[in-house]
């Protein structure tokens, strides 16, 4: 039952996606240029691709110092749906110390 309910959702998203000209690209597929038009929405909002390459988190973000000219990959958004998002992380540590108390020295 499980399989014929995604295959039944991914021939919805396909019949929505049809024509679109994301699927022009190379090596993307129906349902991730689906997540691409809905995550980016209407690209004639951006003034230019630069504008949509930061959307995207793909664009070099200067991060220079002194006589350093380098970018630093770092994006400026994250997607919605982000698969390795910190939250979902497991955190070894923060389980021991939960029941840790702050030390306050007395008051006086």
């Amino acid at each position: 039952m499980h399989d014929r309910v995604v295959t039944n959702l991914e021939r919805s998203v396909a019949a929505l996606i049809a024509g679109h000209p994301v699927l022009g690209l190379p090596a993307l597929g129906v349902l991730t240029a689906a997540r691409l038009v809905a995550e980016a929405g209407d690209v004639e909002r951006f003034r230019s691709p630069a504008a949509f390459a930061m959307l995207a988190g793909v664009a070099p973000i200067p991060a220079s110092s002194a006589e350093v000219q380098r970018n630093a990959p770092q994006p400026r958004r994250q997607p919605s749906a982000e698969p390795g998002a910190v939250h979902d992380r497991p955190q070894p540590g923060l389980a021991s110390r939960a029941g840790e108390s702050v030390h306050r020295p007395p008051a006086g």
